[in-house]
C-alpha cells in the first residue's frame, strides 16, 4: 500500500489543495504520510520501481527465514541439569523442568525459552551453568550451531539488499534512509552521539563492574 501510486496521488492532491489551510498538526501528519510514501518507493518508475518491489519481497522472505532459524535453534537446544546444579532457582521453575525418568537424583531439562532462561540466569548459583546457557542463547542461529540454522549468509544478503534499496531511493546507504523520520541528521551524527555517550557512561560502568566483581568474590 505504501507504494500505491493512486493513493499517493490523493495525498499529494490534498496537500496541494488544502495544505496551506490545514492546522499545523494536520499539515505535519500529511507531510509525514507523503514522506513515508516516498520512502516506500512510490516515486520510483519503470525498472527501478520493479526492482524496488522485488527487493521488498525478497527481504521479507529472508527476514522470515532469519526468524525461523532463531526459533529452530531455540527449540533445538536443551541441557540436562540436576537439582543440585540448580541451587537458587525458584521452585516453580524446578517443577516445570523436572524429568520423571525414575532416576534416584532428580533431573531437569533446561531450554532457551524465556520462562526457563531468565530465572536460571537470574537465580542459579552455579556460575558454569549460567555461562553455558548464556553462551548458547547468545550464539543461536550462528556459525557456532547447526549449519542449516546459520544466519550469517542471510544477514549478509539482507544488508546487501538494504544498500541497494537505499540507493534506489537516492541515499548513500540504509542508515541514511533509517534517519529520515528521526531527529538525527546523519549517520556520523549518530556515531558521534554514541561515542560521547560511551565516554560519559564508561566511568560509571567501570564502577558497577568493580562492585559486581567484589560481590562475586565475597
Amino acid at each position: 500500500m505504501g507504494a500505491n501510486e493512486a493513493l499517493f496521488a490523493k495525498y499529494k492532491a490534498v496537500m496541494a489543495a488544502q495544505g496551506d489551510r490545514l492546522s499545523a498538526p494536520r499539515r505535519q501528519v500529511l507531510k509525514h504520510a507523503i514522506r513515508n510514501f516516498v520512502l516506500s518507493g512510490a516515486e520510483l518508475q519503470g525498472e527501478a520501481r520493479a526492482r524496488y518491489a522485488a527487493i521488498q519481497e525478497r527481504s521479507a522472505e529472508l527476514q522470515q527465514q532469519f526468524s525461523e532459524h532463531v526459533l529452530d535453534a531455540t527449540d533445538g537446544w536443551s541441557h540436562i541439569a540436576t537439582t543440585e546444579e540448580l541451587a537458587g532457582v525458584p521452585q516453580d521453575v524446578l517443577d516445570a523442568t523436572r524429568l520423571d525418568d525414575g532416576g534416584k537424583e532428580a533431573q531437569h531439562r533446561l531450554t532457551l525459552h524465556f520462562p526457563v532462561y531468565l530465572p536460571v540466569m537470574q537465580y542459579a548459583e552455579d556460575r558454569a551453568l549460567r555461562e553455558t546457557i548464556y553462551r548458547e542463547s547468545a550464539t543461536r542461529a550462528s556459525e557456532f550451531g547447526k549449519p542449516e540454522w546459520d544466519n550469517t549468509r542471510l544477514i549478509s544478503r539482507i544488508l546487501h539488499l538494504r544498500r541497494e534499496d537505499a540507493r534506489l531511493l537516492g541515499y548513500a546507504n540504509f542508515a541514511e534512509v533509517s534517519l529520515v523520520p528521526k531527529m538525527a541528521r546523519t549517520p556520523g551524527q549518530v556515531a558521534e552521539f554514541l561515542r560521547d555517550l560511551a565516554a560519559r557512561a564508561r566511568p560509571f560502568a567501570e564502577r558497577d563492574l568493580a562492585e559486581l566483581r567484589a560481590f562475586a568474590r565475597e
